[in-house]
């Protein structure tokens, strides 16, 4: 047989009881630490306990829970495919943590927290109105029923092909064990088992990648071929937006698309709430820089090591896998799969990453549905009621996110898909909450006219990209010299033909379709902002001496504490300098259409742990 093509039915045949049992044993220690967080200390049966966790869990906890509900298993696949294909400047994506994490933990995320909103469509209903609020909460339930989707389609397509795991097995049995524990435990649940998922992922990754590395040859030889391979490139600093990745798309783009998650996506916001300080708060998006900076670069490492092996032999071109999110299960099982246990180790991690993601998503929507519509429908529902209801909904919302599998199935390519869903809808939410937090003159008709704008361009090049059979940029060069036979019987050939190179050229004449898709939440961004500052001064700006101090981050603050209070005052746009001290949420109500309930000292305690069950209920609904 030639060199590294070994046909699907015989790696079938090295997924092994073991293995089986391997994943079977994180699935089910998985739902068993969600069920013992759900009924510890006595059954979460209020909703401040399903929401919040009573403000009281240890922040490295919520920390490695924030990772684990932005690495998903599409990621990690994803990013193999990536270096293998295109080579190393993805790497630079690095630097876009290192701007995304200050930016959230010290701008964004302390307005979500000292201003008690434990929904970040609340906050747009206090900000602006209410029809704002319910446009985005449409946006967003619409952006997490297609992710969980598609989160639970991915893995289980990429292993099932050459594990021969079945995919609804594996999505059936993945939803189930989500749904239970989400539902019954709440947020509490949620962040106890994706930190042991977030260990199950990084230990799987590590011992594939050590060992993986030595079965090649090592690191050295590994580095040797990439670079002959031209994989090894950090040079690409060209400003054309069609280059698909270059430094400035890699680092400002991603940016953008990093804090439209970590910076203004529920499934992320309500975890901020889970610690008992704005201190601790903070560590937890701190926290998130080193634990993304490890993954990130294993599954890097991953795709030049599965470039390595398969550079002489690439398994998509002879057929060996149907795509190129396939290339580091059929590495695995390759490579290590002769090894009993390994299979079973990166099956675990893999869809260790993948329920973190999923519960994350089923844990967040359904609490969007209770506290951004059940609330506003049913404002007297009693708190007993309230929990129920949240249990009610995570089942609900886990069934349907079953159910929609059956699209995702139809969608293609599901790692690109995923990032049209994220880019299409997350680009214009975070785009409305930053005018928000930072332009306090933008009133609601600027800012839903702006959303509503930018949907309408995020959706467009987004969907447009998707459908597009333009090549914006080719995969470098490959190889099959190692398994000629294998590739002309794939190819219906009687002789050798060598795969011919893409060629690409820069296209004559500038299609929008062609920009690089990490510019897509940067312009749905700078489109809502383009919109609602002139819509806002045509129809009666804000005047933002009246406006409510908390909800407007003041940025200066961190990034110039040397200046004095009047010039950072100013800067601010003197915001809430009208206002009473009682209104800037000194000790009450604030002048709201729907009165929330705020600690004397918010930096130091979170209005999650001082009141009782009773008052945190009626301060939500």
């Amino acid at each position: 047989m030639d060199f590294g093509a070994i046909a699907r039915e015989e790696l079938v045949g090295r997924f092994s009881l073991l293995d089986y049992g391997i994943f079977i044993a994180m699935l089910a220690m998985s739902g068993a630490l969600g069920l013992y967080c759900a009924f510890n200390g006595g059954p979460q049966n209020t909703t401040r306990q399903l929401l919040v966790a009573d403000g009281r869990l240890p922040p490295i906890l919520a920390s490695t829970s924030l990772m684990a509900s932005f690495i998903s298993a599409s990621f990690i696949l994803g990013n193999v495919a990536e270096v293998y294909q295109y080579g190393t400047m993805y790497m630079f994506t690095l630097l876009s943590y290192v701007i995304t994490i200050p930016v959230t933990a010290h701008l964004f995320m302390p307005v979500f927290y000292n201003s008690g909103t434990l929904s970040c469509y609340e906050y747009l209903e206090r900000r602006f109105n209410r029809t704002l609020r319910m446009l985005a909460v449409a946006a967003y339930i619409a952006q997490m029923l297609i992710y969980i989707a598609i989160q639970l389609y991915a893995p289980a397509l990429a292993l099932s092909n050459v594990t021969g795991m079945g995919i609804w097995t594996a999505v059936i049995a993945i939803g189930v064990v989500c749904t239970i524990y989400t539902s019954v435990g709440g947020i509490k649940a949620v962040v106890y088992t994706d930190t042991f998922q977030a260990v199950c992922m990084i230990i799987a990754l590590m011992i594939i990648v050590v060992v993986g590395i030595d079965r090649v040859g090592g690191l050295a030889v590994v580095w040797d071929i990439a670079m002959k391979g031209g994989r090894i490139h950090f040079d690409e600093t060209d400003p054309n937006p069609t280059v698909r990745h270059s430094i400035w798309g890699l680092v400002i783009g991603s940016s953008f698309s990093n804090l439209a998650s970590y910076a203004t996506n529920q499934m992320m916001v309500l975890r901020y709430h889970t610690v008992s300080s704005l201190p601790r708060a903070k560590l937890v998006v701190w926290g998130n820089l080193p634990l993304l900076a490890i993954v990130l670069m294993l599954s890097c490492f991953s795709g030049l090591m599965t470039y390595a092996f398969f550079h002489g032999c690439d398994p998509v071109a002879t057929k060996l896998i149907s795509s190129h999110d396939e290339l580091l299960p059929y590495f695995v099982m390759v490579v290590l799969g002769e090894t009993r246990g390994l299979p079973g180790v990166f099956a675990a991690g893999i869809f260790a990453a993948s329920l973190s993601s999923i519960s994350s998503a089923i844990n967040s929507l359904a609490n969007v549905c209770y506290m951004d519509i059940i609330c506003l429908i049913w404002p007297k529902i009693s708190n007993e009621t309230g929990a129920r209801i949240i249990n009610a909904l995570g089942v609900a919302c886990g069934i349907l996110s079953i159910v929609l599998v059956l699209f995702a199935q139809i969608m293609g390519d599901v790692l690109k898909a995923t990032y049209v869903i994220n880019s299409g809808l997350g680009g214009p939410l975070l785009g409305v909450f930053s005018v928000g937090m930072f332009l306090p003159f933008v009133n609601s008709k600027g800012a839903t006219v702006g959303l509503l704008a930018s949907l309408v361009v995020s959706l467009w090049l987004n969907v447009g990209s998707f459908l597009s059979l333009e090549t914006v940029s080719p995969q470098l060069p490959i190889s099959v010299e190692k398994c000629m036979n294998t590739y002309m019987s794939a190819m219906g050939m009687d002789t050798y033909v060598p795969p011919s190179a893409e060629q690409w050229t820069p296209p004559e004449h500038f299609a929008v379709h062609q920009i690089s898709y990490l510019w897509y939440t940067p312009i749905a961004t700078l489109v809502l902002l383009l919109v609602s500052v002139p819509v806002s001064f045509l129809t009666g700006a804000n005047d933002p001496r009246t406006t409510d101090p908390r909800l407007i981050a003041r940025p200066f603050d961190s990034l110039s504490p040397w200046l004095s209070q009047e010039v950072r005052d100013k800067l601010a746009f003197n915001v809430g300098a009208d206002l009473e001290p009682k209104e800037k949420g000194a000790h009450g109500v604030m002048g709201t259409e729907r009165p929330v309930f705020v600690p004397a000292d918010v930096a130091s305690h979170h209005i999650a742990t001082v009141f009782d069950n009773e008052i945190f209920h009626q301060t939500r609904c």
